[in-house]
């Protein structure tokens, strides 16, 4: 009888061990389904893996280089006195540091790198990717919501930033504020700015400076500024390093955008107090925004406007999330997600929705919700 008790015993336990094995996974594959998905690249050089990520056509680390050598293995000079680095700029010797000379700044800002290494023929990024040209940066920006203060909250990571000045990191680009090191040496810019050594389009013995950074007056200086660099004209700065691991396979574009015409069931189905996400023109008081979304109360479906045609989502998850409501809607490989907050007593509430094929964010833009 005892046998027979722990016999039951156990196979009772195995049977519920299986189904909570299984209903674990269904949570994970679920709940992962809603948002960005790190990747990952492994450095053949040093063995680092990098975490990255996908955006628009293009797989970009989300975290900056870390590496002390070229492609082909060739050793590039620390420089880490003042009169190390001074004198590397002198002789355009190629050279890196840590911030502050210190290698756990590394875990966050990676390493920051002068001009030399960058132009250096050796290869600085790893094997099969490549540095970023100026025209990457502005590809990255107008998909990810352009020129604004709230694009630059979803690029920046969650801490590391001076006060009021961390971000979501809702785009998992990870962005810290690794600072700069001046052409005499010192060091500054750590918790205020970040700063992106790359190509220029036209001339690749330029360099330009994609800069994010915090200003104690106005919260966030929402200003990229191209500053172009040749080796004859450098003047000893350092900075941080991103690369594109590689261009998306198989990328498909789809156009995402606002429809000026309302749906045929529009005028029939919408009660007096119905629900609309439009793009944002700026301004909350106006009713000048472009429709793109309509609730269809007769099938209780939401409808977007996808390459000019109103495709049905359901609304799978409506929770709240760091303060902010957001909303997950899903049609077949195509997801849409908004993430808004009430705006003053207004009945709308502002923010941002984010549109993606297969996990791959397309487009992020301003949108209004009203409730």
């Amino acid at each position: 009888m005892d046998l027979k008790f722990s016999l039951n015993n156990i196979s009772k336990y195995r049977k519920m061990k299986k189904y909570l094995f299984s209903l674990v996974f269904m949570l994970f594959v679920f709940f992962s389904a809603f948002g960005q998905q790190y990747g990952s690249y492994k450095d053949a050089r040093d063995g680092k893996i990098y975490k990255t990520v996908k955006i628009g056509s293009q797989e970009w680390m989300a975290e900056n280089l870390n590496t002390d050598r070229f492609s082909n293995g060739d050793k590039i000079l620390e420089a880490r006195s003042i009169d190390e680095w001074m004198k590397a700029a002198k002789d355009g010797r190629p050279a890196w540091c840590y911030y502050n000379n210190d290698p756990k700044n590394a875990l966050k800002f990676g390493k920051l790198y002068n001009i030399f290494a960058i132009m250096d023929k050796r290869g600085l990024h790893p094997s099969g990717s490549r540095i970023p040209y100026k025209s990457d940066f502005m590809n990255l920006l107008q998909i990810t919501g352009g020129d604004k203060v709230s694009t630059f909250g979803d690029l920046k990571s969650k801490n590391g930033w001076t006060t009021f000045g961390n971000g979501t990191n809702f785009l998992l680009f990870n962005l810290y504020p690794a600072g700069f090191r001046y052409n005499d040496g010192k060091f500054g810019g750590s918790e205020l700015e970040s700063t992106l050594f790359s190509y220029c389009d036209s001339n690749s013995n330029s360099s330009y400076l994609f800069t994010i950074y915090y200003k104690m007056n106005t919260e966030l200086d929402t200003t990229c500024n191209p500053i172009m660099y040749s080796p004859s004209s450098y003047d000893g700065s350092g900075y941080a390093i991103r690369a594109i691991i590689s261009d998306v396979k198989n990328y498909v574009s789809y156009d995402f955008t606002p429809t000026f015409s309302y749906p045929v069931w529009f005028d029939h189905n919408l009660p007096v107090l119905g629900k609309e996400i439009n793009l944002s023109d700026g301004n909350i008081d106006t009713d000048s925004t472009k429709h793109i979304g309509f609730l269809n109360y007769s099938k209780n479906l939401w409808e977007f406007s996808i390459n000019n045609k109103m495709v049905s989502f359901k609304i799978i998850s409506n929770k709240e999330v760091d303060s902010r409501r957001e909303c997950v809607f899903m049609s077949g490989d195509f997801k849409i997600i908004t993430r808004t907050y009430a705006f003053s007593n207004s009945g709308r509430e502002v923010g941002a929705l984010y549109f993606y094929f297969k996990n791959n964010l397309l487009k992020r833009t301003e949108i209004i919700w009203d409730l």
